[in-house]
């Protein structure tokens, strides 16, 4: 069974030694870091090596700035449908069919409010396995 983990991020402008801000992650990273409940830094990592996860699409919600948070419900739901619009495409194969769950990192209301914050990265794994090895671009898992 297919869990979606949406996971709220918090930008930060120092990067951990050996490691980097999530907010500076981009389509086709990959990427380790240690579950919390918001998630600033992460340890990117070539795709050939043992990863968590990949990042295949980075989008923004689109809403004008200044506009107050519309809730953590509304702001995941959101980013869950952008992220599910471009799953097929990256992986090659149809979100219910694959292998390969998401996991979506969206903004919270101190990133909404302090500082703009509409990114959302959209982020898969495996669902068998801690570590994948290799692109799942074009993968059809």
């Amino acid at each position: 069974m297919k869990l979606i983990v949406i996971i709220g991020f918090v930008l930060a402008f120092l990067a951990a030694c050996g490691g980097g801000n999530v907010s500076d992650v981009g389509e086709g990273d990959c990427f380790n870091y240690e579950e919390s409940e918001e998630i600033t830094d992460v340890d990117f990592v070539s795709c050939d090596d043992p990863h968590q996860r990949e990042a295949y699409a980075v989008v923004s919600i689109d809403v004008a700035a200044g506009l107050p948070f519309p809730g953590s419900a509304r702001v995941e739901e959101v980013a869950l449908n952008l992220c599910l619009e471009r799953f097929d495409e990256f992986v090659g194969t149809p979100y219910l069919d694959s292998a390969l769950d998401i996991e979506v990192f969206s903004p919270t209301r101190g990133s909404w409010e302090d500082v703009d914050d509409r990114e959302v990265i959209c982020s898969l794994y495996d669902l068998e396995d801690l570590y994948m090895e290799g692109s799942m671009r074009g993968s059809g898992r």
